[in-house]
């Protein structure tokens, strides 16, 4: 996802049970957490709703 100020990627490990998101604000600190939040979010709901799917932990960098 990506916006003129962020953007994020998420996607699932190959080899554990995380999600990895990715993350970079232009803007500084405060739009950074507001995205990794957001991203937190976004993720939890998409995993956690496809059938058949087992949510993992999130794994930031």
């Amino acid at each position: 996802m990506m916006t003129a100020d962020a953007w994020f990627a998420a996607r699932p490990s190959g080899t554990e049970d995380v999600h990895n998101i990715r993350a970079e604000s232009f803007l500084g600190r405060d739009l950074l957490s507001q995205v990794q939040d957001e991203a937190k979010a976004v993720i939890g709901r998409r995993w956690t709703a496809a059938p058949g799917c087992r949510p993992g932990r999130l794994l930031q960098e």
